[in-house]
């Protein structure tokens, strides 16, 4: 994460590096960014350079090693990015923060990530939490979307502007790192860090899950019942709502790279090429279908029926 700052993120990182050589790391930093940016791991990074020894965190301390697996104990941790946060969440956050730190360094810092998804009732309950700051409590808070942040907690912190890293770049250093290049672009569209992307590729159903694409969009192609394929092999596949959200952004990419065909653009999928040029000659409607691609991503955030979206979404795809 070091090296992601210093080269994508050069202000957040000096920001960062002179807060803390000064001793003034400020009570509740906002860090503003794209739905890309790995919002939740530059959150640790500050947690860990707020209790590391060093300048700024060195990621191999031990202090630095349990933020990261958040098993430090004065750490807690909610991401809001598959979930919706509760009010009961903050409160957490207060009873367990009123109490002393169980660390030496006693310091207690919470992160509320993807801050825009939490209920109004969380809001004002963590309005209260950072109008009475305490020296010992950190805060620190994420969003991709910064229009859906109540202006008092933006100006109750620190607001420290993230930049959107440059597919190009984060291609080039993917693949620096042996992941193959079609991977390389299709993850560099809905991943923002080298390293994120590394993890999904080597350590999640991606493979599985695109493997089933490409045969979804041979059935497509072939004018087969796309419902009897998705429950004999992609409900195999996609098992849990995060598996449904990467299948999601899977195909939304597919699409967008039939689009992308008949405007003579780039691909992603660049290895089905023939695919996807005989589906851009095949298919109708294919902004209607990414439409509706689009709000089903919205639907699986508050619905855990993983099978039963899939369903509508398949047959909503035949139909359009």
């Amino acid at each position: 994460m070091l090296e992601y700052l210093k080269e994508y993120q050069i202000v957040a990182y000096h920001t960062l590096l002179n807060c803390k050589k000064n001793d003034r790391l400020p009570q509740a930093i906002l860090l503003n960014g794209y739905k890309d940016t790995p919002l939740l791991d530059i959150a640790k990074y500050i947690a860990k350079t707020i209790i590391c020894e060093q300048e700024i965190a060195c990621e191999e301390c031990l202090d630095c090693l349990r933020i990261e697996n958040e098993s430090y104990a004065d750490l807690i941790v909610i991401d809001g990015t598959n979930q919706t946060i509760k009010k009961e969440y903050i409160e957490n956050i207060q009873e367990r923060f009123s109490l002393s730190a169980l660390e030496n360094k006693g310091k207690k810092i919470y992160i509320i990530n993807k801050i825009e998804n939490a209920t109004s009732e969380a809001i004002n309950s963590l309005l209260k939490f950072l109008e009475e700051p305490t020296s010992d409590i950190y805060a620190i808070i994420t969003t991709a979307n910064i229009n859906n942040v109540l202006p008092t907690i933006i100006s109750r912190c620190m607001n420290i502007h993230l930049k959107k890293t440059p597919k190009h770049q984060l291609v080039v250093e993917a693949t620096k790192k042996n992941i193959p290049v079609e991977d390389a672009l299709i993850l560099s569209n809905f991943i923002g860090s080298v390293d994120s992307i590394i993890d999904t590729y080597e350590n999640s159903s991606y493979l599985s899950i695109k493997d089933v694409i490409i045969e979804f969009l041979n059935e497509m192609n072939e004018g087969k019942d796309l419902l009897y394929f998705s429950q004999l092999e992609i409900s195999d596949v996609v098992k849990d709502k995060n598996d449904f959200l990467l299948f999601l952004e899977l195909l939304e990419i597919a699409f967008i790279d039939i689009m992308n065909y008949k405007n003579n653009k780039d691909l992603n999928y660049q290895e089905e090429k023939e695919l996807i040029s005989s589906l851009a000659n095949r298919i109708q409607k294919i902004e209607e279908k990414l439409s509706t691609i689009m709000l089903f991503k919205g639907c699986a955030m508050i619905n855990a029926n993983v099978k039963l979206l899939l369903d509508n979404l398949i047959i909503k795809i035949e139909r359009n």
